[in-house]
């Protein structure tokens, strides 16, 4: 009985490690942001759910914590930009928003629901760009947003070195200022699904 049981602990913490130490990866995302400015804001902002797809890269840190479980620590950053919007100003000048240079650093636990499948859950703190591409130039600008994240997702194996995940996020970036005044402000929130290797 002794020798069954430490095969099957063998077994399983074998099946755990697929999922442990570093990992890289490339994930494709569709993006759907809205951006809401402040009720007394006088401006005509089309900014709810703007749909973008995009491109991001990733990097973790796996440890195991018992034949089954697993956290997981990492990052990702985005190469694309998404829609967040946009507006016309009096005098013509059009402005669209676009989330840019997103960064997101998260913590992932994870439940081994089959030898090569895991499931897992996340909290991130996430940071980007918010910038205002007109085409008049004055009207061009920027403004870093940070926020978190909370998602979930499921990983599997499809080879020894090899997995594919699916996942869904919903990223809430903190209230910033629009104008210089601090009259106007903004808030923008996104939910990102991604399916990556």
């Amino acid at each position: 009985m002794a020798a069954v049981a430490a095969a099957c602990s063998t077994s399983a913490f074998a099946q755990v490690s697929n999922f442990t130490g570093p990992s890289a990866g490339v994930n494709m995302s569709a993006v759907s942001t809205t951006t809401k400015l402040s009720p007394d804001a006088q401006i005509a902002l089309d900014g709810i759910g703007q749909q973008s797809f995009g491109t991001s890269l990733q990097a973790a840190y796996g440890f195991p914590l018992s034949n089954d479980t697993v956290v997981s620590v990492g990052g990702t950053y985005a190469l694309t930009k998404d829609k967040a919007g946009n507006f016309e100003i009096d005098t013509g000048t059009q402005v669209q928003f676009k989330v840019k240079n997103q960064m997101s650093l998260y913590v992932e636990p994870g439940y081994l629901v089959s030898n090569t499948t895991l499931a897992y859950g996340k909290v991130s703190y996430e940071s980007a760009k918010l910038a205002g591409e007109s085409n008049v130039a004055d009207a061009n600008g920027s403004q870093k947003v940070n926020g978190f994240g909370l998602g979930f997702g499921i990983r599997t194996m499809l080879d020894k070195n090899l997995s594919l995940q699916a996942e869904v996020k919903q990223v809430k970036y903190g209230t910033e200022n629009f104008s210089d005044d601090g009259t106007v402000k903004f808030k923008t929130s996104a939910t990102v699904g991604t399916i990556g290797l």
